[in-house]
């Protein structure tokens, strides 16, 4: 999931300033702090919209592919 978040990332051309990332248990909590190609804060709603869905694609993708838990009887 992280390789898959931060391939998108490199892919929508932004930069990670400061990333977070933490793990527990079937849990992931990460944060990045990503600005433009030029250093500059991502404030234009328009473009943090189409990240979002870029981000939620391939997360959803992701989702998709991996393998489903095995459950024992």
């Amino acid at each position: 999931l992280l390789y898959t978040i931060a391939r998108k990332i490199f892919e929508l051309e932004l930069d990670v300033r400061f990333a977070r990332v933490s793990t527990y248990g079937h849990q992931v909590l990460d944060v990045f702090y990503v600005t433009d190609s030029r250093g500059e804060k991502l404030k234009q709603n328009k473009v943090l919209k189409m990240i979002r869905q870029e981000l939620d694609q391939a997360i959803a993708e992701f989702l998709d592919e991996s393998p489903s838990p095995s459950v024992s009887n």
